[in-house]
């Protein structure tokens, strides 16, 4: 339970991050939507432009305005999502004010998984530690059945001679049925109790096989998060790899606009462009911290650096 609130916690501050970058990003492409819609206005009014031009930056401006309000939303329920982890009141809850820390630009730098992690580090997680318990029993509990196979008396009296019960067994039958019956009970039983062993024996069996299986489930989360980790931090780079290049694309497109080369509509295919770029990079920076999360979860609580280093 604690893993799974930290992960909860630390995805959701994550998604709470990439709403709010996203939500500036909006409101910042907006702003530059308008002071374009004002000078293809300028430049309109001047007879230097066509009316489709202008139209063709107010439906841009309008685009960019339609993303607000569902980030907006999504900056809500991001942070009810938090308050409820966080165990919040109703109220808080219902009216969210979730402190801020660092932005999401910040994560862009943060620890990579080390090299080197040992597969001890498993042993940590809780299904692995519940099978083994249930193996330790299952193996207790075969014990116990084999045990039932012999009477249950006190050995020694006093000044260490046998003890009067175990006398008792050596006596005539009849005297074993009326004072020590019962403890002869698992001769008789034999069957029975060899059956109870073979129970616990496959239920023995059937708990070795659920360690290993849940060892092995171990291994293949770990597996599924390196491997969701390595791609979401390719995934990045391409990202911001491609932002950068869009973002010369719009330079270029600008200045040949500036010069009488190409249309109004070059630009503004050109900052779409970018603003999808820029948007998709968070996402993906977003991504890429979530994936660390998940190889947090699947190690069983992440790593201590400094045991690491001692054990390399």
């Amino acid at each position: 339970m604690r893993i799974s609130l930290a992960a909860e916690v630390a995805t959701g501050y994550f998604t709470l991050r990439l709403a709010d970058a996203e939500l500036a990003l909006s409101r910042a492409t907006l702003a530059t939507r308008e002071d374009n819609v004002r000078l293809q206005r300028a430049r309109h009014d001047a007879g230097l432009v066509s009316t489709f031009e202008l139209r063709q930056a107010e439906a841009e401006r309008a685009s960019v305005a339609a993303t607000i309000p569902p980030l907006e939303q999504a900056v809500a329920l991001a942070q009810s999502a938090l308050a409820v982890l966080a165990g919040r009141t109703p109220r808080a809850v219902f009216a969210p004010t979730v402190a801020r820390g660092p932005d999401l630009e910040v994560f862009a730098g943060a620890p990579e998984v080390p090299p080197g992690l040992p597969s001890d580090l498993l042993a940590r997680r809780p299904d692995i530690e519940r099978a083994e318990a249930a193996l330790a029993a299952a193996e207790f509990r075969i014990a116990e059945a084999r045990a039932q196979y012999f009477p249950r008396v006190v050995l020694t009296g006093s000044l260490g001679s046998e003890s009067a019960r175990l006398a008792d067994l050596f006596t005539g039958p009849a005297a074993i049925w009326a004072i020590a019956g019962s403890l002869v009970q698992p001769i008789v039983a034999a069957g029975r109790i060899t059956a109870q062993v073979d129970a616990a024996k496959s239920r023995r069996e059937q708990a070795e096989i659920a360690y290993v299986q849940a060892v092995q489930g171990a291994f293949r989360d770990v597996h599924d998060a390196l491997v969701a980790h390595r791609s979401a931090r390719e995934a990045f780079a391409a990202q911001e790899n491609r932002r950068a290049r869009v973002a010369e694309t719009l330079k270029l497109a600008e200045r040949r606009y500036r010069g009488g080369y190409s249309s109004y509509l070059e630009v503004l295919d050109a900052q779409r462009n970018l603003f999808s770029a820029e948007r998709e990079r968070l996402v993906a920076l977003r991504n890429r911290q979530t994936a660390l999360v998940s190889v947090y979860r699947a190690l069983g609580g992440g790593w201590e650096p400094q045991a690491l280093a001692s054990t390399q």
